[in-house]
């Protein structure tokens, strides 16, 4: 749990300095609609929803399954990811209340959904994602809903280069399921974001991150 404190708050320091911006943007949007290509893709949904919260810096950091490790996960996961680039994304990720007092919004804004297959069933909130939980019980796993989550994007320019560093966490809705969560790293080439690396950190039975 220490060692969790000092990870989130070296983040949070070193990213404040290099002057990361919390607010979503068109980057990430188009960053999104990327690796939500990808995860499609991979998985073959009939139907899938999106959290509307951008996932915390608290869930990222914490030990989801058994020999989970946490602590610079991507770092250790994936080619091209820096320790401040990681921080980057912990510290704009952070879900503590800022000096006013007011907690951090973290709404994830509706970016432009486009895939070529499964039915997108929308952005939903905590309570639309039980109520889809509870009817998908009694569905075969093919049947069943896929959640997916991203968290807030860390940017980081690194050598003339600039990158984006995300995570994302993805499941099926129903009874005994479990959740994986990944990383998605880009870079920047002229006007386009190019994927560069993306890794499966942690898969297994686990507290959903939407139920955190």
């Amino acid at each position: 749990m220490q060692t969790k404190l000092i990870f989130i708050f070296v983040g949070l320091c070193v990213a404040a300095l290099s002057g990361a911006a919390r607010a979503q943007n068109i980057s990430d949007n188009d960053l999104y609609q990327q690796a939500l290509k990808q995860i499609i893709e991979h998985d073959h949904p009939k139907q899938f929803a999106i959290w509307d919260q951008a996932i915390s810096a608290s869930v990222i950091a914490s030990e989801r399954v058994p020999r989970h490790t946490p602590n610079y996960q991507f770092m250790q996961s994936m080619q091209g990811v820096t320790a401040g680039l990681e921080l980057a994304l912990l510290y704009n990720s952070i879900d503590a209340r800022g000096l006013s007092g007011e907690a951090y919004d973290r709404r994830l804004n509706n970016f432009d959904v486009k895939t070529a297959e499964g039915q997108f069933l929308g952005f939903s909130d905590k309570t639309k994602l039980q109520q889809m939980e509870v009817s998908a019980n009694h569905l075969s796993i093919d049947q069943k809903p896929l959640v997916i989550g991203f968290s807030r994007v860390g940017y980081k320019l690194e050598k003339g280069q600039q990158y984006a560093l995300f995570y994302t966490e993805i499941g099926l809705l129903g009874a005994e399921s479990s959740y994986g969560g990944e990383g998605f790293l880009f870079a920047r080439q002229g006007d386009k974001w190019q994927l560069k690396s993306h890794a499966y950190l942690w898969q297994g039975p686990s507290n959903p991150f939407w139920k955190w």
